[in-house]
């Protein structure tokens, strides 16, 4: 059974805090970490567009760790691809913590990845509502057995352009990514002194 685990809003603006100063270095130790412990990644995405994939493959030995990258924009791609059920997508919407773990489940039994990145939102300017406003995104991560699901309100980190929108995604997506193989590595050094 796979452990969730909760970031609240307080942490996530922390790690977009420290990860905005230094994308590429947070990317590179990402990539970095990985190819240590040999494990790969993969991401889904929608809002982002392929973003992540490439600030990723912008990486020198990003080969060794990158297994897939999807863009499933569509909601018929991310059923098609992905897995999604049209059910879901119908009753939830496909801006939703439902669809973005939906997104993650397929996007894991597609490439067998360690690491497994999905986002789905309202990058904008146009879409939104007052109960989703545009700058709601869900990041879905799973890292082993660790999976969840974390919303981002970044109209609250002061992005309200698409680009803005679609970087801060970028940014909060690594620095999670980052933070969480940081703790699973010093978890594993702490059982080997045990």
């Amino acid at each position: 059974m796979e452990q969730n685990f909760v970031i609240d809003s307080r942490k996530m603006r922390q790690f977009y805090q420290e990860t905005e100063k230094a994308l590429d270095k947070t990317i590179s130790n990402v990539v970095q970490l990985l190819d240590r412990e040999g494990k790969t990644i993969a991401t889904a995405e929608s809002c982002t567009g392929g973003l992540l994939s490439q600030l990723l493959t912008s990486v020198s030995g990003a080969s060794r760790v990158f297994e897939l990258g999807l863009v499933t924009y569509a909601a018929s791609m991310k059923t098609k691809l992905l897995d999604v059920p049209k059910s879901l997508i119908e009753r939830y919407g496909v801006v939703s913590t439902k669809v973005a773990l939906a997104m993650l489940e397929g996007l894991h039994k597609q490439s067998g990845a360690d690491v497994c990145l999905s986002v789905t939102g309202l990058a904008g300017p146009s879409g939104g509502t007052p109960k989703q406003p545009v700058g709601t995104v869900y990041l879905g991560l799973r890292v082993g057995k660790w999976q969840s699901v974390v919303p981002l309100e970044l109209w609250h980190f002061g992005l309200k352009t698409r680009d803005e929108i679609r970087q801060g995604t970028a940014i909060c997506a690594f620095g999670l990514v980052q933070w969480c193989l940081m703790e699973e590595s010093v978890c594993r050094k702490k059982k080997k002194l045990q």
